[in-house]
């Protein structure tokens, strides 16, 4: 009797050993499921609006992106339903393509663009008060489709080294729309320039390269309206639409791969993902200003430079336009 509790015993062991480790990757696809069809059904919702109030506005090249857009969210919100274990497959894949295809129509601020930014009177023309600088600001911030990125970055979340590759693919589509929305007449008007001129220097002043102009040899020409229109726009799209949904999604990812280290007991499929995560969550604790102050330089850094490199590139788009 011993001896054959002792034989199935060590046959379950062997079985155990003999069956796949799980993956850290089928982990996150497989909890994050009913957050994908939550939030595939809000985009359904929210994109069929949008499309009833605009359709009538929109180009006939825009009408059938959102057609295949809005088809395209239906079958990947029938597929999670009706095919579970087949979406979580190829989760990564779908949600990668679904992200770039609503940045590509400009989901967000689709109707915003429609109605503010094509030759509409915009309601910040008729006065100069907070009300009106806060408008523009806010249609601006949905023009610039911010929004989309932010949204779709943290509501469909994917393991960091995709998640980078198809945002770096989703921005280049979203930067390569600021040139036709800073030259439209609605961003010629003089309240339009001025707030984009004091976002400007409110961005110039925070990334502290004044620190830095004692060192020039000669003070640089004033950018043009244009230029400081990119500059700002790119800025706001690369730092809230980039760099900050990839710093959450980094310290959201230790988190879960800590859990499911736990719940493995260490006995999973190793991969270059989970060395990552691995190496991250391994190290020893620091005091909480130490951590602080090495992430507040750092982040100074990269705004610096950012900024820096928006600030040439912007200042090519500015000579290029005033060449046209």
């Amino acid at each position: 009797m011993d001896g054959a509790v002792t034989i199935g015993d060590r046959d379950a062991q062997q079985a155990s050993f003999s069956m796949p480790l799980p993956t850290f990757s089928a982990y996150c696809n497989a909890r994050r499921l009913w957050g994908d069809r939550a939030h595939l059904s809000l985009v359904l919702i929210v994109t069929l609006s949008a499309v009833g109030r605009c359709h009538q506005a929109c180009l006939p090249l825009e009408r059938l992106g959102f057609a295949v857009y809005l088809l395209g969210v239906a079958g990947c919100l029938a597929w999670a339903h009706l095919q579970p274990c087949s979406y979580v497959r190829w989760r990564e894949l779908s949600q990668s393509l679904v992200r770039i295809a609503a940045l590509s129509v400009q989901v967000s601020g689709a109707c915003v663009v429609i109605a503010v930014f094509r030759g509409a009177e915009p309601p910040w023309q008729r006065g100069t008060g907070p009300r009106e600088h806060g408008m523009f600001l806010l249609s601006l911030l949905l023009a610039t489709n911010v929004v989309g990125l932010v949204q779709f970055s943290l509501a469909s979340r994917l393991r960091l080294p995709v998640h980078t590759v198809t945002q770096a693919a989703a921005l280049a589509v979203t930067l390569s729309s600021i040139p036709s929305l800073c030259s439209c007449s609605t961003m010629q008007l003089a309240p339009s320039r001025r707030v984009v001129h004091t976002l400007h220097s409110a961005i110039d002043l925070l990334s502290c390269r004044w620190a830095f102009s004692g060192f020039a040899k000669a003070a640089a020409e004033p950018p043009s309206p244009v230029a400081e229109c990119w500059a700002v726009v790119a800025a706001v799209q690369v730092l809230v639409g980039f760099v900050l949904p990839e710093v959450l999604l980094a310290v959201w990812e230790c988190r879960d791969f800590h859990h499911f280290k736990e719940r493995t007991g260490g006995r999973y499929q190793r991969s270059f993902c989970a060395w990552l995560y691995a190496n991250f969550t391994d190290q020893p604790q620091e005091q909480g200003w130490v951590r602080w102050s090495k992430l507040l330089l750092a982040g100074l850094v990269l705004f610096s430079t950012v900024w820096d490199i928006l600030l040439n590139l912007a200042a090519g788009m500015g000579a290029k336009s005033g060449q046209l």
